[in-house]
């Protein structure tokens, strides 16, 4: 799970990934957090600087009836209608997203009065979070984007829902107002710049060229799909990023490339398993036409989405560029993005 409360206090909500930092300041309790729906342990895992996957909390047996375990559930399943009722939305999900000022350095230097700094987050994330009574958080402050990309992947019938993060404008209160799909045709600079000059969540898939991914002087160039001649990026700054959080992002882009590429190959070879069972013969005596009818309907209908806080670089306007270089503000996925009639 993304989120856990602490066991001393129940209103207050800690996101996984920060724990690092917690660990780094020397304030990371392992016994400390529990689901933030019912009473079971949630174990702090992945969050030391030798792990290569994100932090995150284990939570083995939940309790009868637990909503966080419901709606970690149903992010797995399709939907394909809205279950938000009269009531609102169900179970727990995130509707702001709250970013603690001192994360926004994160280079491997230490810095003076850790302790306090450390008590003090805790404070201040617990402060933006949206408190309701008894053990059901139905609402609640993310720390990352991720598990709000989470959601508007998940629940496409239900993007209404509200949402506010503070580099917005406050306009803009809803998941399907403040997330915008970059588009991936023809360029027109006078759109363009209409288009994508405000701060927005923006995504877009990833190119499937091999050199979709650069990394040059703390600089790290992601291509994103387009179809005219010229490319369009997003540019990262990692220069005041630790070490663990610059090869994180970049071993999860290799690990989801490698899912995707293995989920095509096992496709293909169960497809072509069963032409041969039906057909006979063996593998290289499959006509090309039909070895190319196998490839093309093996094909996934996921992608690799790049999520990210940001707008166009003023400088040029093939290149997007993130939010205050801030790794809290990016999030890649595979996944099939589903856009409900309108």
């Amino acid at each position: 799970m993304d989120i856990a409360r602490l066991k001393s206090n129940h209103s207050h909500i800690i996101d996984s990934d920060n724990l690092p930092f917690l660990n780094e300041m020397h304030e990371l309790d392992k016994d400390a957090f529990i689901c933030i729906g019912c009473q079971a342990k949630a174990l702090p895992c992945s969050y030391k600087p030798i792990n290569k996957k994100r932090a995150y909390f284990m939570i083995n047996d939940h309790e009868n009836g637990c909503d966080a375990y419901k709606y970690e559930q149903l992010l797995e399943k399709v939907h394909t209608k809205s279950i938000t009722t009269e009531s609102g939305f169900p179970y727990p999900y995130p509707t702001k997203l709250y970013l603690q000022d001192i994360l926004n350095k994160t280079n491997d230097k230490k810095e003076k009065n850790i302790e306090s700094r450390s008590i003090k987050y805790i404070s201040n994330y617990a402060n933006n979070t949206d408190k309701i009574k008894n053990t059901s958080f139905h609402h609640h402050t993310a720390g990352t984007i991720r598990p709000i990309v989470k959601h508007f992947i998940s629940f496409p019938y239900d993007r209404n829902n509200m949402l506010s993060l503070p580099m917005l404008d406050s306009s803009l209160s809803t998941y399907n107002q403040i997330f915008k799909k970059i588009s991936q045709y023809k360029f027109d600079l006078l759109q363009w710049k209409k288009s994508y000059t405000d701060i927005k969540l923006y995504y877009a898939r990833l190119s499937l060229e091999k050199d979709s991914i650069k990394t040059n002087n703390g600089l790290i160039t992601l291509k994103l799909l387009f179809s005219d001649y010229s490319p369009v990026s997003l540019i990262i700054d990692t220069t005041n990023w630790s070490n663990k959080k610059r090869n994180e992002i970049l071993d999860e882009l290799s690990s989801i490339s490698k899912q995707k590429k293995d989920l095509y190959i096992k496709t293909l070879n169960a497809k072509i398993s069963q032409y041969l069972l039906q057909s006979g013969g063996i593998k290289e005596d499959i006509p090309a036409r039909e070895m190319k009818k196998l490839q093309e309907s093996s094909k996934s209908i996921e992608e690799i989405y790049i999520f990210f806080v940001g707008s166009l670089d003023t400088n040029n306007s093939r290149k997007f560029i993130l939010f205050n270089d801030d790794f809290r503000l990016y999030y890649a996925s595979l996944c099939n993005i589903v856009y409900p009639a309108s």
